[in-house]
Order: structure tokens, then sequence, then C-alpha cells
């Protein structure tokens, strides 16, 4: 009986262990997709003209962005037209993301510089990171001026 108790004693040790490592790999593993989703600027695939920051705060702000002539360089401006949302939510058990207050996507990929989103029965939606250093944010009438073609 006393071994009985000890071996039981050990399994629910050992299960209680196994279960914090898996929690904590789990942890490090959403750590590690927000950093990858709030790490510089994301462009779509289908649309040049337009970067999608996401926050460490929860917020998603929008740019209109033209390239720098002769560099791989970005100039942008915050683009108040284009901001359907203000905030987002995660939900990496699911691999849901939420544009508040209610548009779902599924993550389909996520790396640290590429997405896939797609809407319940929609196409996926591919995204590629654009790194905050190629990026130089503008007012809108420096941007305009340095890109008149962009108005």
């Amino acid at each position: 009986m006393r071994a009985f108790k000890s071996m039981l004693r050990w399994c629910v040790a050992c299960g209680a262990l196994l279960l914090a490592v898996a929690c904590d790999r789990q942890e490090q593993l959403n750590r590690e997709m927000r950093e990858n989703l709030t790490t510089g600027y994301w462009q779509a695939g289908t649309d040049d003209s337009q970067l999608v920051r996401f926050t460490t705060s929860g917020e998603v702000f929008y740019f209109r962005c033209a390239p720098v002539a002769g560099s791989s360089s970005i100039d942008a401006c915050y683009d108040a037209a284009a901001q359907p949302h203000t905030g987002y939510a995660v939900d990496f058990l699911n691999n849901t993301l939420c544009l508040l207050p209610d548009d779902w996507f599924n993550i389909l990929h996520l790396t640290e510089d590429a997405l896939t989103l797609q809407a319940d029965g929609g196409e996926p939606v591919f995204y590629v990171k654009v790194s905050a250093s190629r990026v130089t944010v503008l007012t809108e009438e420096e941007f305009l001026e340095k890109h008149p073609a962009e108005s």
C-alpha cells in the first residue's frame, strides 16, 4: 500500500510537471507569435499603397505609403480615411485575429516575415513584413509634398 501511494504521488508530480512544461511552451509560442505580429509593418500582397501596424497595446494603424525612388525605403503617413478598425485582439489558442469590434479572421500562417489571414468563406489575404527601419512616417502634408501623385 505504501509503495502504491508513493507511486501515485510520483505519477501526479510527473503529470503536473508535464502540464507546466506544456503551458510554458504554449506561452512561449504565444509570445513569439505576438512579437512577429507587432514588429514592423504589414503590407497586403494585393495593395502596395497601404501598410498596417499592429501594436503591443492592441491598437491597429493604417498608413498610406509610397516607395522612395532609388531605394528600398518607404514613406508613409497615417491614413485616417482607411482606418476601419482601431483595435484588435488575438486568440492564439484558436489561431484567430479579431479586428474590433467583430471582424474575425483565421490566422492561417504567421512567421516573422509573412502573415496569411482568411475570413470565414473568404479568400486568403497574404501580407509581407516591412521592417520598421525601412519606413519613414511623415505628416500627411510632408507625404503629399514628397509624393504629389499619391493625393
